[in-house]
């Protein structure tokens, strides 16, 4: 049984490790949502999905995240 337990968390802890994405940071900020990774990037948790703004407007959908992107709502 705890094997059992072990293993199940061992796969919830890859599945979230694998959901994790890489956006660039703008000027050095990262969206809010997301904390900065170095080397210029900043990791999200997988789950927003994460758009350049155009001239600091959203597309339709999205909603501003800050350091000039928009997210999904």
């Amino acid at each position: 049984m705890l094997f059992r337990a072990g293993l199940f968390a061992l796969l919830l802890s890859t599945s979230a490790a694998l959901a994790q994405q890489m956006v660039p940071a703008r000027n050095g900020s990262c969206p809010s949502g997301s904390s900065h990774a170095g080397a210029g990037y900043c990791r999200t948790d997988g789950r927003t999905e994460y758009v350049p703004s155009r001239g600091g407007s959203c597309p339709s959908g999205t909603s501003h995240a800050g350091a000039g992107y928009c997210k999904a709502r």
